[in-house]
């Protein structure tokens, strides 16, 4: 029969490497970004107004996207779910925001990190529309690793 002592070793290498698979995974799944605002703007339920904002990019268990926005003074934040829309567009990182009376986010590209995200449903009018004068395109800078 073992006695406890021998086993506290085993624990504790145990939960050394069950913690370092989870930062590993934890690390890969986040992006990061900044952008300023030039309007207000709606994003999910919430709404932004002009200024300088950040950006983090994770996975809710279920691998869907959840953005992360905070604005640069930390007093406006905002929690949105994303689709994943496939391949991103090339030409660098930025968020488009439809201007059908309310500006609102619609999609953010990411080449960078391989992501584009969609907030809400993206029909293939909706996809013409964001090449379409009504839209507005806010360059990102993503953080590099």
């Amino acid at each position: 029969m073992r006695s406890i002592r021998n086993l506290v070793p085993l624990k504790f290498l145990l939960l050394v490497l069950v913690c370092v698979c989870q930062s590993v995974s934890v690390a890969n799944a986040q992006s990061t970004g900044k952008f300023r605002l030039q309007h207000e703007v709606h994003w999910g339920q919430a709404v932004l107004p002009a200024g300088e904002y950040s950006f983090t990019i994770d996975s809710t268990k279920d691998n869907t996207p959840l953005v992360v926005v905070r604005s640069e003074d930390g007093k406006k934040a905002a929690f949105v779910m994303a689709t994943a829309t496939g391949i991103p567009e090339p030409g660098g990182s930025y968020i488009y925001v439809a201007n059908d009376g309310t500006r609102r986010v619609r999609l953010l590209n990411l080449p960078e990190t391989n992501l584009s995200l969609a907030f809400g449903p993206m029909s293939k009018r909706d996809r013409e529309e964001l090449n379409a004068a009504k839209t507005e395109v806010v360059p990102v800078v993503v953080a590099k690793k």
